[in-house]
């Protein structure tokens, strides 16, 4: 299946990509607990009043949202923590949000997937705010807002999971 969805955003930090292998993250339902390799758990709380959003409300939560400022710590904060805490600020405010996990060749990565209101699905690095380009056998990249060049290009794709 292709993940159809072209965004923008901002660099991408490198660290963040992990290995793991897809059978050790799992989707628990409305509360969703995600097993990091390293033994941590991630808890995503979920809205059941939250709505798909407008390219401007996720927008202007991403940019009010100071998640992209904490300090990335490689075995205690990095990219699974940055999503948690966006996926649960976005969902807290009432905006639908996905959390995601894309995987490479060797490695995977989180992300926010905000469904938006008219069918179409933006992407958001929680790291950097970025918007990122997710579509599987291509490379991840990531732009920064309203420019047309790519600032970031990582791994081809292999597969993505999608915890909502």
């Amino acid at each position: 299946m292709k993940l159809k969805i072209v965004t923008f955003g901002i660099l991408l930090c490198l660290f963040c990509i992990v290995p793991v292998s897809a059978d050790e993250f799992y989707n628990c339902g409305p509360v969703v607990n995600i097993d990091y390799p390293s033994g941590r758990e991630l808890t995503l709380v979920n809205n059941e009043d939250s709505h798909c959003g407008t390219y401007d409300e996720v927008i202007d939560l991403v940019e009010a949202d100071t998640t992209d400022e904490n300090q990335y710590i490689l075995d205690s904060y990095n990219c699974g923590e940055f999503t948690r805490d966006l996926h649960n600020v976005a969902e807290n405010s009432k905006i639908k949000c996905t959390y995601v996990i894309i995987y490479f060749r060797e490695s995977a990565h989180a992300l926010c997937m905000f469904p938006l209101n008219d069918g179409t699905n933006l992407f958001i690095d929680a790291q950097s705010d970025g918007i990122a380009r997710v579509e599987d056998g291509e490379h991840y990249q990531v732009w920064k807002a309203g420019e047309n060049d790519c600032v970031f290009e990582y791994d081809i794709i292999t597969s993505a999971n999608f915890y909502e």
